[in-house]
């Protein structure tokens, strides 16, 4: 299976400061319930938009998140379509999204003939949030 390691995106970038799970402080929806400043990970990204613009003249490099990849596939042999590292520049290649959902959603759909009728992650749910 391919992989990326969600937690070297979200939780390991260097402008980003974690604090201990017991010290975090959620955000009431009521205000009479006194929570009104949180208390959790914080990144700074004061300086992100200008650093990423590429019409601003800036020697600094443009800051991102470093991965490193390595290829499960044996890049030697053509395939029959094209893979992720051949798609064009732009290509959403995957998505995230905040909503969980259930197992049932990814789980492929097989009929009695043993014909798979929904791929994995294909469900209609998923279907919805990809567009």
């Amino acid at each position: 299976d391919s992989h990326i390691s969600v937690a070297k995106l979200f939780e390991a970038h260097p402008d980003c400061a974690q604090i201990d799970i017991g010290k975090t402080r959620e955000v009431g929806q009521f205000p009479w319930d006194q929570k009104l400043v949180p208390q959790s990970d914080e990144c700074d990204v004061s300086n992100a938009d200008r650093l990423n613009d590429p019409d601003v003249d800036d020697p600094r490099p443009r800051r991102g998140v470093e991965l490193q990849c390595t290829f499960e596939e044996q890049i030697q042999i053509p395939a029959g379509s094209s893979r992720w590292f051949e798609v064009p520049v732009g290509t959403t290649l995957f998505h995230f999204t905040k909503f969980p959902f259930p197992a049932s959603s990814f789980t492929a759909k097989v009929n009695a003939d043993g014909d798979v009728t929904q791929g994995w992650g294909r469900s209609p749910d998923v279907a919805d949030v990809r567009g």
